[in-house]
């Protein structure tokens, strides 16, 4: 059992996956803005902070549920969004989704999903699908699943899904995808909110990336399919042409903090405004309308040279609710997670580590993955001398003396 522990969380599956996947597609995922100095900045973000451990007078069972937006979380992660995952995986969006939903880790679906939002909430609930899944795990990853869910028993059952909202220049389709995720059972939107226009992702321009082909026409034909478009655009029935397609699905280059309340007008969900960095913005987005934040920098894909999210949280945070703030970029462990969530965040998405788990194991990989991580959690907590969520604080972190 011994190479079983850990070989997902402890081994450099980025280099694996750059050997599996295609170079455009690779460099998709890995790739940042311009110079790309946020990016490699982010991966170290984390360990400028240490764990300063507490030994209680008694140690009690560790519990590592939170809450995001009123969500009920088993552990406080979540998928974060990517797009195009058919790039990393013939399985795509529903397999990544049933891996997560087995481990109960919430999925976030991006808005540039290339499977129906439908098929990836039937697959993710599917018992079978589970089943099978389950089966194929190492028998170390069997006993501590079985370990996480006697512990998961007081969560509400079924496939916990996010869906994260680009605000299109075609507005309607926005809403509409919107909807067809709340209709699916989906529990909660991240509103993307820094993405006025694509970063200047230079490297993907020097590979020569492109979305998966087709993806606009397969889009509009299954919302025209579904009646939730209508079949032209224009008065006269002039349809859509390939080109007019690409373009209506760019982003809304007018996306401010207010998108929240327009989108919450057409949605009965909560909302967190993703891409928040500044505390200002935070009480901005409340103010109009969001139910909670994600403190992100795009994982550096917008804006290079920005601050790290977890400078942000550090330095800059202070005094709100833990429930409505989650945080992702750059975080690889268990410990880094904790870190987070002593800084004040009560969740936090992963993103590229997921992904390269995905592209190397499949669905397979990213459960294992997901439990590997969920273990360190629980063990971070249990060794820092926190029995719950709610205990972190800062008092558990200082800022290393190696910065």
């Amino acid at each position: 059992m011994a190479n079983e522990l850990f070989n997902w969380l402890y081994r450099d599956i980025e280099d694996q996956a750059k050997v599996i996947l295609e170079p455009s597609s690779y460099n998709y995922y890995r790739s940042g803005a311009t110079r790309e100095r946020t990016l490699a900045r982010s991966k170290d973000s984390w360990a400028s902070y240490d764990l300063v451990p507490r030994i209680p007078i008694e140690r009690k069972t560790v519990s590592s549920r939170s809450q995001f937006c009123s969500v009920d979380l088993a552990t406080p992660l979540y998928v974060a969004p990517m797009a195009f995952q058919s790039l990393l995986n013939s399985g795509a969006e529903s397999q990544f989704a049933l891996a997560a939903n087995l481990v109960n880790v919430p999925y976030c679906l991006s808005s540039r999903t290339t499977t129906p939002i439908s098929e990836v909430a039937e697959v993710a609930s599917d018992d079978a699908e589970r089943k099978r899944l389950f089966g194929q795990l190492s028998g170390f990853h069997k006993h501590m699943l079985e370990h996480f869910w006697q512990q998961d028993e007081a969560i509400s059952s079924g496939a916990k899904l996010f869906f994260q909202v680009y605000f299109m220049a075609e507005r309607e389709v926005t809403f509409q995808l919107a909807q067809e995720a709340q209709s699916s059972g989906f529990s909660l939107l991240l509103l993307t909110v820094d993405t006025p226009v694509l970063g200047m992702r230079l490297s993907d321009l020097k590979m020569g990336f492109t979305p998966p082909e087709g993806y606009a026409d397969k889009l509009y034909d299954r919302l025209v399919g579904q009646g939730r478009l209508p079949s032209s655009k224009s008065a006269d029935g002039i349809p859509f042409q390939p080109k007019s397609r690409d373009n209506a699905l760019n982003q809304d280059p007018d996306i401010g903090l207010s998108a929240a309340r327009i989108l919450k007008a057409r949605v009965d969900l909560p909302v967190a405004a993703k891409g928040v960095i500044r505390q200002s913005d935070l009480h901005g987005a409340l103010a109009q309308g969001s139910d909670g934040v994600v403190i992100s920098n795009h994982g550096g894909r917008q804006l290079d040279d920005t601050v790290l999210t977890a400078d942000a949280l550090w330095r800059l945070w202070d005094n709100f609710e833990s429930s409505r703030v989650s945080v992702d970029g750059g975080l690889s462990n268990g410990a880094d997670v904790v870190k987070a969530l002593c800084m004040g965040a009560g969740s936090a998405g992963i993103g590229r580590n997921a992904a390269w788990a995905f592209a190397v194991g499949g669905a397979l990989g990213v459960a294992s993955y997901l439990i590997e991580l969920r273990i360190e959690i629980e063990y971070a907590m249990t060794l820092l001398g926190a029995a719950s969520v709610s205990e972190l604080d800062r008092s558990y972190l200082t800022l290393s003396s190696r910065t």
